[in-house]
């Protein structure tokens, strides 16, 4: 059974890395749509100079962003998880193998 300090820890980093991620989604969707998306974040009344292509751009943008974030989110999600699910069953070996280290050496006296 996984600890509630090891949880809490863990949905602490899938959330910093999640954040991460976001950011670096958001980097690429603007970068991709040409600064598109920055312009209307900061103005936008000023929607004079949008055109197909710059739309187009922004929709490719924030599709390859939001899978850059997606895929990074789950990939963190899993990476978190199994370092969790190791330090768990490594503690658990830890704890239960001074008690089979006696029962081997046991059956090892025991046996001529």
């Amino acid at each position: 059974m996984v600890r509630w300090a090891d949880a809490l820890y863990g949905g602490v980093m899938i959330f910093l890395y999640a954040l991460g991620w976001q950011l670096l989604g958001f980097l690429i969707a603007d970068a991709t749509s040409g600064g598109l998306l920055h312009s209307l974040l900061l103005t936008p009344t000023a929607t004079g100079s949008i055109t197909t292509e710059s739309i187009r751009n922004l929709v490719i943008g924030l599709w390859f962003g939001g899978t850059v974030f997606s895929v990074g989110t789950y990939a963190t999600i899993v990476k978190v998880s199994a370092e969790i699910s190791q330090e768990s069953s490594a503690e658990t070996h830890t704890g239960s193998g001074s008690d089979s280290t006696r029962g081997k050496a046991s059956d090892r006296e025991a046996r001529p």
